[in-house]
């Protein structure tokens, strides 16, 4: 379900579904689909509209049901080829996790800079992206933060 008021003058969407909910600019399209490696794994994206939206910025959560915390998805950053920038311990829907910031090489769009956490809870395992190019990451911050700032699960 996406709530899109248009008397919003901030530009800012809504969506709740899939048991979690945050905020996003409203200019940023969103994608939900079902896929990955276990029954039950649930898509949702948000991308910045540009003409080149590999390399725009983007925030997806991947929520895996029946999560043991032992990690269904396996890390982005642990699987590439990466440079570690920051590993740190934040609160996220009042639980604390880690974030880790690295950047990698994508052979089709350059270095990338990207943000993964990963959060445990509810017997779900969410794996938070916020990725987009090394020099627009300080950018585009602001509407990572928003999304982050107003993720819940439900």
């Amino acid at each position: 379900m996406i709530d899109e008021d248009d008397n919003d003058v901030n530009g800012i969407s809504t969506y709740s579904g899939n048991g979690v909910s945050f905020d996003y600019p409203k200019a940023w399209v969103l994608d939900e689909r079902s896929s990955g490696p276990v029954s039950g794994t649930k898509i949702v994206s948000v991308q910045k509209i540009s003409s080149e939206n590999e390399k725009a910025p983007s925030f997806q959560v991947t929520i895996v049901p029946d999560a043991t915390g032992h990690g269904s998805i396996r890390s982005f950053f642990e699987s590439s080829n990466s440079q570690l920038i920051q590993n740190k311990t934040i609160q996220l829907d009042n639980t604390n996790t880690t974030a880790v910031l690295f950047i990698y090489m994508d052979p089709n769009f350059g270095k990338r800079k990207m943000m993964e956490i990963n959060l445990v809870k509810k017997g779900y395992q969410y794996l938070l992206l916020f990725e987009t190019s090394e020099s627009d990451f300080d950018k585009e911050k602001p509407n990572f933060d928003m999304i982050l700032n107003s993720f819940k699960t439900n």
